[in-house]
């Protein structure tokens, strides 16, 4: 999916529905991953400006994106941890999930090549 989830992955959230518990619980169950946000207002477009941010650094090449956000991430409050069943409900899901991703990309690929 273009990132690698850990035991020490952290989701950090803004925008609008960053104030709905229900949906932050969902995301933290899907991922199995503790979910933080931050008090800035109107922050929606955050999480795009920090992308283009890194990649206008360099991207992975050259800086980590974790550590390009860390000074965010660092100031940002625990909101939602994975419930003890997420794993199990999620887990399989997720690697199902990116199998079909990978064909779609598969798939387009062929397209975008006449095969």
């Amino acid at each position: 999916m273009g990132f690698h989830l850990t035991p020490d992955t952290r989701i950090l959230v803004t925008g609008g529905a960053s104030v709905n518990t229900a949906i932050l619980q969902v995301v933290s169950d899907v991922f199995n991953a503790k979910v933080y946000t931050q008090s800035a207002a109107n922050s929606a477009a955050m999480g795009g400006a920090y992308r283009a941010l890194h990649l206008a650094k360099g991207g992975e090449e050259t800086i980590a994106f974790s550590d390009l956000i860390a000074p965010v991430a660092e100031e940002a409050r625990l909101v939602a941890s994975p419930s003890k069943d997420a794993a199990a409900t999620y887990g399989p899901l997720m690697v199902r999930f990116k199998h079909l991703e990978q064909k779609v990309v598969e798939m387009s690929r062929k397209k975008i090549n006449g095969e």
